[in-house]
């Protein structure tokens, strides 16, 4: 995304995300990088530019700090593990993590961005340029 988010706007925002996330948890940082990028891409699609508007870096901070806070919450409430495989003659049974958190990462994510709709239409542009006021953000 070096085009579209730069460098030093992309690490304040993974910053402030890890630093307003609780200390024991164990999130990827990965896991954040992709968000944070799959959310500054939704943004852009949205706003119709073809770079992220500054002015939203805290609405990403909060919309993602949000979401991972809540995903640690069940997890810790939650035992995530389920049976992925059995079988009878051998006895053995495989556990591992469901794909009920993934489902619920992408789930909260899409709400967070669809509770967000009204403030990220304030920066929509009605034609997508790659001058004047879309150079600016």
């Amino acid at each position: 995304m070096e085009n579209e988010i730069d460098e030093k706007l992309f690490e304040f925002i993974l910053t402030n995300v890890k630093l307003t996330l609780p200390e024991n948890s164990n999130i990827n940082e990965e896991l954040i990088k992709l968000y944070i990028n799959k959310t500054c891409k939704d943004i852009m699609i949205k706003t119709n530019r073809n770079k992220f508007p500054i002015d939203l870096k805290y609405l990403v901070i909060d919309m993602l700090s949000d979401m991972f806070s809540i995903s640690i919450e069940e997890t810790k409430a939650n035992n995530n593990e389920a049976i992925q495989s059995m079988s009878e003659q051998g006895r053995s049974v495989t556990f591992g993590s469901s794909d009920v958190i993934k489902t619920k990462l992408n789930l909260m994510y899409q709400q967070k961005l669809n509770d967000n709709e009204r403030l990220i239409n304030r920066y929509k542009l009605l034609y997508k340029t790659g001058c004047g006021r879309d150079e600016k953000n």
